[in-house]
């Protein structure tokens, strides 16, 4: 069960460090390379999963320091000609987001219509008493098994 474990973690790991959908902004400062106050990066991505009628959404989120809330604000899944099918509220209960950290990544099972193509909007948060930041990031289309 640990091998399991471990081996579905390193595959994640490796999944997430290959998406292009990483988001940097540059500030004036030519050394500071965050997305902004409150974002270092974020990243998103769908990928079909060998079940029929799901589709994973793997996030990660980087905040700049210690934040009350970091994570996914909100998932839109999209058809393929761009109409909204469902959104799904991001929460402490469902995963999509962390308390007290600076980072929070993970794994979203989508249940959809097999053979239909869909793409999300994810939008990424992270807050803290002083504030926050949200960012978009449209992720790439899959064709749902």
């Amino acid at each position: 069960m640990i091998r399991r474990i471990t081996a579905g973690l390193l595959a994640f790991v490796i999944m997430i460090s290959l998406i292009p959908n990483s988001a940097f902004a540059q500030s004036n400062d030519e050394n500071d390379t965050r997305a902004s106050s409150y974002l270092n990066m974020y990243s998103a991505a769908l990928y079909p999963k060998s079940v029929s009628g799901k589709v994973d959404v793997a996030f990660e989120v980087f905040a700049t320091g210690n934040m009350e809330r970091v994570g996914v604000l909100e998932i839109i899944v999209r058809n393929n000609d761009g109409t909204i099918h469902n959104i799904i509220w991001g929460s402490l209960s469902n995963g999509l987001l962390d308390t007290n950290t600076w980072f929070h990544a993970g794994v979203y099972t989508l249940n959809l219509t097999s053979g239909n193509t869909y793409y999300c909007t994810v939008v990424v948060l992270a807050r803290d008493a002083n504030g926050g930041d949200t960012r978009r990031i449209t992720t790439n289309h899959v064709v749902c098994p």
